[in-house]
C-alpha cells in the first residue's frame, strides 16, 4: 500500500511527460517481493492502475493551468484594447480643438 502511494505521488508530481522515470524504480521495488507470483502479478497490476490514475490526473492538471492562462490572456488583452481606446479617444479629444486653435492663428496672421 504504501509502495502505491509512493508511485501515485511521484507520477503525479513529476515533471511533464516524465512521470515514467519516477515510477519505474518504485515498480521495481515491487518485483523484488518474495511473495508468490500471483501476488506480485496483482500487486503490480494495482500499481499501474494507481499510476495509471496519477497521471490522468496530472494531465488534468496540465490542462485546467492551460485553460486558466488562455483565458488570462484574452481579459489582459481585452483590457488592453479598452485602455487603448479610451486613452486614444481622449488624446484626440484634446488635440484637436487644441490644432484647429493653431491653424486659426497660422492663417490670420498670413
Amino acid at each position: 500500500m504504501a509502495l502505491s502511494a509512493a508511485v501515485g505521488r511521484s507520477v503525479r508530481h513529476a515533471e511533464r511527460r516524465r512521470p515514467a522515470v519516477h515510477a519505474g524504480p518504485l515498480l521495481a521495488l515491487a518485483l523484488k517481493d518474495d511473495g508468490t507470483l500471483g501476488s506480485m502479478v496483482g500487486g503490480l497490476v494495482f500499481i499501474g492502475l494507481v499510476a495509471g490514475l496519477a497521471a490522468y490526473l496530472c494531465s488534468l492538471d496540465y490542462r485546467r493551468t492551460v485553460a486558466v492562462n488562455g483565458n488570462r490572456r484574452e481579459q489582459r488583452l481585452a483590457i488592453a484594447a479598452d485602455l487603448h481606446d479610451f486613452v486614444a479617444h481622449h488624446v484626440t479629444g484634446i488635440l484637436v480643438p487644441r490644432t484647429r486653435h493653431l491653424t486659426d492663428d497660422i492663417l490670420t496672421a498670413a
